[in-house]
């Protein structure tokens, strides 16, 4: 066992994925984590939850290049996991000004119709910049379907059905929602 005061035990040191679980969880310092990263990825390189929360980190310390080419890698490993591509159309904002958002949710969402976090980003889209408020309100209401428990989706609709001068409506979505 390799022990380290407050930054977790790794009971298998050829264990790529407790050194990826342990640089996520981890409160060490970025310094810390990142080695974790690396070295859970060494061990591990088709890791692709590993390199999506590896690329967020990276991403959160202003290395996008990095980041993008780690979201590339992990599509490479499952181009079927819609997680990464929703990372790429979002991370892809600071190049293009945010012009392909809604196209890339849109086809996210070909892909992986149930995927919440699309499904809320793109109703979202289409509510705001396009006033199509009837189609985004139930948009969100699948979403809210898929997770009942996600508050964004929620507080979306209620907006809407606000704009939509529905307030039964935007009181029933609104009451799911945790205190």
């Amino acid at each position: 066992n390799v022990i380290e005061p407050d930054h977790g035990t790794i009971f298998d040191p050829a264990c790529g994925s407790a050194y990826v679980a342990r640089a996520i969880w981890s409160v060490a310092d970025d310094e810390r984590r990142e080695a974790d990263f690396k070295r859970g990825l060494e061990l591990d390189p088709s890791n692709g939850r590993g390199l999506i929360a590896y690329s967020g980190f990276l991403h959160h310390r202003g290395r996008y290049d990095e980041a993008l080419r780690l979201l590339e890698r992990a599509l490479l490993i499952d181009p079927t996991s819609p997680q990464p591509h929703f990372m790429l159309v979002q991370r892809r904002f600071r190049l293009d000004g945010g012009l392909n958002l809604e196209e890339g949710m849109r086809r996210v969402l070909d892909m992986h119709p149930d995927f919440q976090p699309a499904l809320q980003k793109y109703a979202k889209y289409r509510w705001m910049h396009h006033a199509k408020m009837a189609e985004a309100a139930q948009i969100l209401e699948h979403a809210i379907a898929v997770d009942p428990e996600n508050p964004w989706s929620r507080h979306t609709a209620a907006a809407i059905y606000l704009d939509l001068d529905d307030a039964t409506n935007a009181r029933r979505v609104a009451a799911g929602t945790a205190s």
